[in-house]
């Protein structure tokens, strides 16, 4: 519930699926278990007819049921129109790929095909009171999924470093310090343009785009370990 000028006021509800019939039985559950008016129910079949019915109604929350529906693109593309609506997806496969999408995509809240209505509403009473619930089934699904995305992750971050040269780790460290392309070249006693060709293919090899991104990669990956055997500390960062 909302509290305007000390006013308990009822959430706006907008419930939505394929189906205008099956988006008012839900409707009226959740009237009847909320006890109140402002709920209404539309039958959508793409994004801009939901983004058309939620600036028409002003919902705090939108249950979306997934079915046939490209949910994870219906909540980006409500994201970027309205600021004013929490989205609940209900009727998602027991996959921790889409689960997750829906997440990413930012879902509040999210419940699957196999959910009961208690669940489902027990979300929405949730969304009501501003708070996100996720009932043991979904995190059962949800958390190997998880799991698995980081493990790729830090796979793929491991080959991104494995590709890095001796010297492109050397030089990496001396970005970490704030050493200029000139400052490093001199440092290794290499060219100048040796020394950019260095930084332009660390960049590349690590999909980074800003030197100080480079940085910030050195000191999270554990590759100032491989800092160039002269002194570094002795030069005088400056920017290019």
């Amino acid at each position: 519930m909302q509290k305007i000028n000390n006013l308990i006021v009822p959430p706006r509800i907008l419930v939505v699926h394929r189906d205008r019939a099956l988006s008012q039985a839900l409707m009226c559950a959740i009237k009847s278990t909320l006890e109140t008016d402002e709920v209404a129910a539309v039958g959508c079949e793409n994004a801009a007819e939901i983004a058309a019915h939620d600036r028409n109604f002003r919902p705090d929350i939108i249950i979306l049921n997934a079915s046939g529906l490209e949910f994870s693109f219906i909540i980006k593309y409500l994201r970027n129109s309205s600021q004013h609506s929490r989205v609940m997806v209900c009727g998602l496969r027991n996959c921790g790929a889409e689960i997750l999408a829906v997440i990413e995509a930012g879902a509040a809240a999210c419940e699957t095909i196999d959910g009961s209505l208690e669940d489902l509403l027990a979300n929405v009473q949730a969304l009501c009171d501003g708070e996100t619930i996720c009932s043991p089934r979904v995190a059962r699904i949800l958390f190997p999924e998880v799991a698995a995305n980081a493990g790729a992750k830090l796979c793929s971050e491991e080959r991104q470093i494995s590709r890095l040269t001796r010297r492109e780790r050397q030089i990496i460290s001396l970005i970490e310090l704030g050493l200029s392309n000139k400052q490093i070249a001199n440092e290794l006693s290499i060219g100048l343009q040796t020394a950019k060709n260095h930084v332009h293919n660390i960049l590349e090899k690590l999909q980074l785009r800003r030197r100080a991104e480079a940085a910030r990669y050195a000191r999270e990956n554990g590759l100032l370990i491989d800092a160039v055997g002269t002194s570094t500390s002795t030069s005088t960062p400056t920017h290019r």
